[in-house]
């Protein structure tokens, strides 16, 4: 059995010494063109993977180059591979029945599926079997939306919410036989210290 996506950064982060995550937005804007961009993204990829712990293509930015976007995202994760790198993406995905099986088949197996990816709770708890499923399933992880940085996220996350979400992350970890990490764990802004 391969190595888990936990064991993976835990790996790489000691024997790294780093907790660095490598953020990959790419933004075609702010390039000359679809092929600057690529070999950009590429290049900071492969610049970056000594040093780092994992890396998280932000997928919004993938997706809005449209189908040459799915087209680099995979080449990303085949390139962080390739590297050693694990690759967590950040899709903040979330929704109900089968359509939140499907974002877990989609973004946590295949061809562009990460090791990881980060998750939205509020539509409910349920909404997390799936994404948990498919995470355990192949050894991967999913993150879910605790507590995040943005400054107007006390207007759903304030009020004990992310305490209770914290608790049901807690909840799901503890699920799990064995092993150093669980596959299940907590997105938490660093900007809410007093939090």
């Amino acid at each position: 059995m391969p190595p888990t996506f936990a064991a993976l950064v835990t790996d790489r982060t000691r024997r790294l010494g780093t907790r660095l995550c490598v953020g990959l937005d790419p933004r075609l804007g702010l390039y000359r063109d679809a092929a600057h961009l690529r070999t950009h993204t590429l290049d900071v990829l492969e610049a970056t993977a000594p040093y780092a712990a994992c890396v998280k293509p932000q997928l919004a930015f993938f997706e809005a180059l449209g189908l040459p976007g799915f087209a680099l995202l995979e080449e990303v994760c085949a390139a962080a591979r390739t590297l050693g790198l694990p690759v967590l993406l950040d899709g903040k995905r979330g929704d109900i029945g089968s359509t939140a099986e499907a974002y877990a088949q989609g973004w946590l197996a295949g061809g562009h599926a990460g090791d990881a990816l980060t998750v939205n709770p509020f539509l409910g708890f349920g909404t997390l079997t799936p994404f948990v499923e498919a995470a355990r399933a192949n050894g991967g992880a999913i993150f879910v939306l605790v507590k995040t940085s943005n400054s107007d996220q006390a207007d759903l996350q304030g009020g004990g919410l992310s305490e209770r979400v914290a608790a049901e992350v807690a909840r799901l970890g503890g699920q799990e036989p064995g092993g150093e990490y669980a596959s299940v764990g907590a997105v938490v802004g660093a900007t809410h210290p007093g939090d």
